[in-house]
């Protein structure tokens, strides 16, 4: 396991706690309602774009921790599931889960599952950004590039959704990222 200096620790969960701000604010404009927590996902033909063949889905009531619980992630990370909590935010346009971990001396290992519309897919286009074949219809891997920072999988099933994942390691990203495809649409 990796250990983290307390200011390494802090910053992490910082930029983690920023960036997932910025997604909500970013995925919630526009919605006025509160889901009720722990709610389950249910497909509405109505949002579908109409030809698109698409399943919607309600990402306003699309619960990710209860399709990925903490007792799976805890698997993937290498935690005990006791020491693991997780907490869900759903919005109008994407749905996410961040788990986190004690990982011992005061410090938290965390990893989160964002689930997005397909339409939403618009990776960055980075050079450290790797395609990663044989996961959906398409996929890629964006390593750590600054200590604190996370691994990201993206990977789209077209006309179904857009899951990105992040965690501590690249192998633990894609590791959570087949686990939610697993749980959410029964594909890897």
């Amino acid at each position: 396991m990796r250990k983290r200096t307390p200011a390494a620790a802090l910053l992490a969960a910082t930029l983690s706690a920023l960036t997932l701000a910025t997604a909500l604010i970013a995925c919630n404009k526009g919605s006025g309602s509160d889901p009720e927590p722990g709610s389950k996902a249910t497909a509405d033909s109505s949002q579908a774009k109409p030809g698109s063949g698409a399943r919607a889905r309600d990402f306003e009531t699309l619960d990710v921790c209860s399709f990925v619980p903490v007792a799976a992630v805890a698997e993937v990370l290498g935690h005990d599931p006791a020491t693991g909590s997780a907490k869900a935010t759903m919005g109008r346009y994407a749905t996410d889960c961040t788990y986190s971990f004690e990982a011992g001396e005061g410090f938290s290992d965390y990893a989160m599952v964002w689930v997005y519309p397909p339409e939403l897919w618009a990776p960055d286009m980075k050079t450290d950004i790797e395609s990663v074949a044989g996961l959906g219809d398409r996929a890629n891997l964006e390593a750590p590039t600054t200590p604190g920072s996370f691994a990201r999988m993206n990977v789209l099933l077209e006309g179904e959704l857009y899951v990105e994942t992040r965690a501590n390691k690249p192998e633990q990203a894609r590791a959570l990222a087949e686990l939610a495809l697993e749980r959410l649409v029964g594909e890897r």
